[in-house]
């Protein structure tokens, strides 16, 4: 269900898959908020973010950031916001826009402006006076996400309305909604318009309007052991008004966002994977303690890049993930999910606490089997007639089953792999599929286009067309694949922490790996704790009788320096 303006869109919503002019992307997205980060780091930002992963971020857009006094108006400096969305469009990152009117993000007033309150506006209900305020608001912020969509050569592909609604008591949210909607389509937005349920309320969130897609925003216990099926009703619900599964704010742990990859999620959005900090008095209280409490100034929920830049080691997890995203590609991107995987795929071994296999159904054939432990000790499986391998504690994996290897442009079938493929590069004539392992395993293949197969540190076996290929999981395999037709498959199989720390992998399948950019929390603590008592005059100006040093160093996950300028 959607409007006839979003049927001539570059951006599609629909039931399998996120299509962007055409081409069917998975989005991995994490909040960036420009409000919360000076502008100076903007690109710094973002940057990291690409090198780690993540292909879009999700942005609030703060009211009462903007609006300073009532009718005062401010998109200037560290507000000007079309600066941010052109760094975004410039960085290739997709940009998932929310203006409100209301965002929480326990911001102040959730940004709504404080004069509302006072002049006893009925707020986020479908009223006439609060709307017209809404309207003015819009007014300036919509026109700048229209020149930056995607239609017109930008990179915003769609605008929420609201934000949690059903955590409110809205009277008519459907006409509240309704009328958000029509205020934003007013000044030209063509990309897909949604509204997030933050407690499962798709119709107190969303109200179902015609051409606002219902979104979920999931907080659960990531070791939940009835997660995905509550993930899968939801994902049903979905695909019957015709829309995908889109999870537009999550925990920030790639574990959870492997088992909402297996339930068909389109977009997985784990909120705040970078940090900032609440600048002036513009944090508000949290939402969840008790009693509640006001936020510090560091707006930080330990995701993968600190309020300082300092990349965590949740990045490396991130970076593995887009890659799996990136080796599978639209055959992923348009998967659909098929819940609990077929007896004959029920596991062998230590079963106990074992989420899965769920099945994905890739697009043109095979299987993606996710397989998640959730206890903290290792367990020993095997899953369609492999041999036995391990589950590492805490470890969410996605294996490849009968997946045909012509999306890759070679014939035959990737019939199974107790190692997660997460890497594949292409060229004219060769191809490399780079596998991860916490154990000893194995891979089957079966082609009748194999002529002849080289084999390092791993063991393999060839009969009537089926290679099947063990290796010890102690030391890096490689296996070289020559085709009758002239093509060359390389078989790369690695433990997991050369996969998360792999800068690049060449055609022989030999790695290259970046040493670690990770802050350790003790090296952070002691930076924050070198602070040194110092007595200033308040009412003097900070460069009264200072000296400015300037501090080059290398930005976390790129190759640019950044130089700062501190006062002293």
């Amino acid at each position: 269900m959607g409007l006839d303006t979003q049927a001539i869109s570059a951006v599609q919503f629909e039931a399998d898959a996120v299509r962007i002019h055409g081409e069917p992307k998975l989005l991995l997205s994490a909040s960036l908020f420009y409000f919360r980060i000076p502008r100076l780091l903007w690109k710094e930002r973002m940057e990291q973010l690409k090198a780690y992963g993540y292909n879009s971020i999700d942005v609030y857009f703060p009211w009462n950031y903007h609006e300073r006094r009532e009718d005062e108006w401010d998109f200037s400096g560290e507000r000007d916001v079309e600066a941010f969305l052109e760094a975004a469009r410039d960085a290739g990152l997709w940009v998932i826009a929310r203006p409100g009117p209301y965002i929480c993000s326990e911001w102040d007033g959730g940004a709504l402006p404080a004069y509302l309150l006072a002049q006893g506006v009925e707020i986020r209900q479908n009223d006439p006076v609060f709307l017209s305020r809404v309207a003015a608001w819009f007014d300036r912020i919509i026109p700048l996400l229209k020149a930056y969509q995607a239609d017109e050569g930008g990179t915003v592909i769609a605008v929420q309305l609201d934000n949690e609604l059903d955590f409110y008591d809205c009277k008519d949210p459907k006409g509240y909604i309704g009328a958000l909607r029509d205020l934003v389509l007013a000044h030209g937005i063509s990309v897909p318009l949604f509204a997030c349920a933050g407690q499962g309320g798709l119709l107190q969130a969303a109200g179902i309007a015609e051409g606002v897609a219902p979104t979920c925003n999931f907080y659960p216990d990531d070791r939940d052991p009835e997660f995905e099926q509550k993930v899968l009703h939801y994902g049903g619900l979905m695909e019957e008004l015709g829309y995908p599964l889109l999870v537009t704010e999550t925990n920030r742990a790639h574990y959870l966002l492997r088992r909402l990859l297996g339930c068909g999620a389109k977009l997985l959005g784990p909120y705040l994977q970078v940090s900032g900090t609440d600048f002036g008095f513009t944090n508000a209280t949290n939402n969840w303690g008790r009693p509640l409490a006001f936020m510090t100034s560091d707006y930080d929920f330990g995701g993968m890049i600190s309020p300082e830049g300092h990349i965590r080691e949740e990045a490396y997890e991130g970076r593995l993930l887009g890659r799996l995203i990136e080796a599978y590609g639209s055959k992923l991107a348009e998967a659909t999910a098929a819940g609990a995987a077929d007896e004959n795929l029920i596991l062998a071994g230590q079963r106990n606490n074992i989420a899965g296999p769920y099945a994905l159904e890739l697009k043109d054939g095979g299987q993606l089997l996710f397989l998640t432990n959730l206890d903290d000790e290792d367990k020993e499986l095997a899953i369609a007639g492999s041999d036995s391998f391990v589950l590492r504690g805490g470890r969410s994996l996605a294996l490849p089953y009968q997946v045909p290897l012509a999306g890759w442009g070679l014939e035959g079938t990737l019939e199974l792999s107790t190692a997660e493929l997460y890497y594949a590069k292409q060229t004219t004539s060769h191809l490399v599929l780079a596998f991860h392992t916490e154990s000893a395993g194995e891979i089957r293949l079966s082609s009748e286009e194999i002529a002849a197969v080289e084999s390092e540190n791993c063991a393999t076996d060839m009969q009537d067309g089926q290679l099947n290929i063990k290796f010890d999981g102690t030391s890096d395999a490689v296996c070289r694949i020559n085709t009758r037709s002239g093509d060359i498959l390389t078989i790369a199989i690695h433990d997991k922490v050369k996969a998360l720390y792999m800068d690049e992998l060449d055609e022989e399948g030999l790695l290259h790996t970046c040493s670690s950019e990770v802050q350790s929390a003790d090296k952070e603590q002691t930076e924050v704790s070198n602070w040194q008592l110092s007595s200033l005059n308040g009412a003097e100006p900070m460069t009264a009788g200072g000296k400015a040093i300037e501090i080059s160093s290398r930005i976390p996950g790129t190759k640019r320096n950044l130089s700062r300028v501190w006062l002293v």
